[in-house]
């Protein structure tokens, strides 16, 4: 591992941390799967002599794109997901989606709701949401194409437990917690919905993200479509936002990852 970590030209604070804490557990860059406790990343702390520095796990683990991983990880091709609370998984399975931008579907103008005195106010992940949801984007016929009935619905955090396969291995996650930015229901389907708001556009993003909670929702709907969205709001130089929306289903509801695109939106106001 010494070869590969000095290739690293600028470490990062974060990437110094991971890189104590691999070789406190004496990881081994020829095994596949690693398992490593929240517990054991902190303790880490005690043995370190660099600069003071956070060992948070909840810090350290959250790594919601594959680009947003700590260079170390990049230069040993591992990544990092919760399988039971308190515990992680380094893994060289890959547990990302990369976001197809090649094709646009279609691009929809849409028109605020202005019944409301308070739609219009924030800039955060929720407003944006709620503005789609009232404009009846979601309800058209290449989101949901009906009207929807309840939402949204399973905000907060969550637990799940349930077995799924990654990269072909059969992986129990266990009590492990998740959030959704909004589930919405209708006659016949159920969306749910992952959305993040930045100055840069996004590439890729952690399927647990989506599936965590298409999994919760599979076990406990009958009879109904489920559907994902990963919506990225984008503001550009010019100031205006645009919205992309990215559409999936899972070929197999047991694997992690067969989720496939289906679709590719992007939206604007007036």
């Amino acid at each position: 591992m010494e070869s590969i970590i000095k290739q690293l030209v600028k470490p990062t604070k974060v990437d110094l941390c991971w890189i104590h804490i691999l070789k406190n557990i004496h990881f081994d860059i020829h095994q596949h799967n690693t398992q490593i406790t929240a517990t054991r990343i902190k303790e880490c702390r005690s043995s370190w002599n660099g600069p003071a520095s956070q060992f948070e796990p909840r810090i350290l683990c959250k790594q919601d794109s594959s680009e947003r991983r700590p260079e170390i990880f990049k230069l040993l091709g591992i990544n990092i997901i919760a399988i039971k609370n308190g515990l992680y998984l380094l893994t060289k399975s890959d547990i990302y989606k990369t976001l197809d931008c090649s094709n646009i579907d279609m691009h929809f103008t849409l028109r605020k709701d202005q019944t409301s005195q308070v739609l219009s106010i924030g800039q955060s992940e929720t407003t944006m949401l709620d503005n789609l949801r009232y404009s009846g984007v979601f309800e058209l016929p290449h989101i949901l194409g009906e009207p929807i009935t309840h939402g949204p619905l399973l905000g907060g955090r969550h637990r799940c437990t349930f077995d799924t396969i990654i990269n072909g291995e059969n992986i129990p996650i266990s009590g492990v917690q998740y959030e959704t930015d909004a589930v919405y229901e209708t006659e016949n389907q159920i969306l749910i919905i992952e959305a993040k708001c930045g100055a840069k556009p996004c590439a890729s993003f952690n399927i647990r993200q989506l599936y965590f909670p298409y999994r919760v929702v599979l076990d406990a709907s009958v009879g109904k479509d489920i559907i994902a969205l990963f919506i990225d709001c984008v503001r550009g130089r010019d100031g205006k936002k645009v919205i992309h929306m990215f559409k999936f289903i899972w070929e197999d509801s047991n694997e992690f990852d067969s989720i496939k695109q289906i679709g590719y939106y992007t939206c604007s106001f007036e």
